[in-house]
């Protein structure tokens, strides 16, 4: 568990370099290996969900090398909330196993839009209209799935002082 703990105050530490409010497209794409923990039902569940990783990762032996991400399958606007499709997952070593309830996987993608979110980790969604006109201003469309990585923890930061990155996979 101290292993786990060092690892996100580092990332926590790490990210506060990197402030970026205006949406920008990186052709240098997104690439992570993480666990995860397959997902569906109403983003309600995520504090649980996220509880249960972490504890199974514990339980592996398993190290974090940044703190936790979302991926999104689809969306409230696509799907009722019981149908929605999340990972709640860490990244990891390439190397490192998982064993289930946990499954491996690799978010990687060639080129992506991306924008970090200031403001309470319940109020992420209200940085998607500007990113997704952002996105389609720009000539690409969405071409994969959603990532958001909480870049600060909030049992020590204040709500509104919170970041979030969101990575959207895209293409011309």
């Amino acid at each position: 568990m101290r292993r786990l703990g060092y690892a996100l105050v580092l990332c926590c530490l790490v990210s506060g370099l990197c402030a970026q409010p205006e949406p920008r497209i990186r052709a240098s794409g997104e690439n992570f290996t993480y666990v995860a923990l397959e997902c569906q039902g109403p983003y309600t569940l995520v504090p649980q969900k996220l509880g249960e990783l972490m504890a199974e990762m514990q339980k592996q032996g398993q190290e974090m090398l940044a703190g936790p991400s979302m991926i999104y399958y689809n969306s409230p606007a696509q799907v009722k909330p019981e149908e929605l499709t999340w990972d709640v997952c860490v990244p990891v070593h390439a190397m490192e196993k998982a064993a289930p309830p946990l499954k491996k996987g690799e978010y990687k993608h060639a080129t992506v839009a991306e924008v970090i979110y200031k403001g309470p980790y319940d109020s992420v969604s209200s940085a998607y209209p500007a990113l997704m006109e952002f996105i389609a201003r720009n000539g690409y469309a969405v071409s994969g799935p959603i990532c958001e990585t909480y870049m600060d923890d909030p049992t020590s930061t204040k709500p509104e002082d919170c970041r979030t990155l969101i990575v959207v996979p895209v293409q011309k």
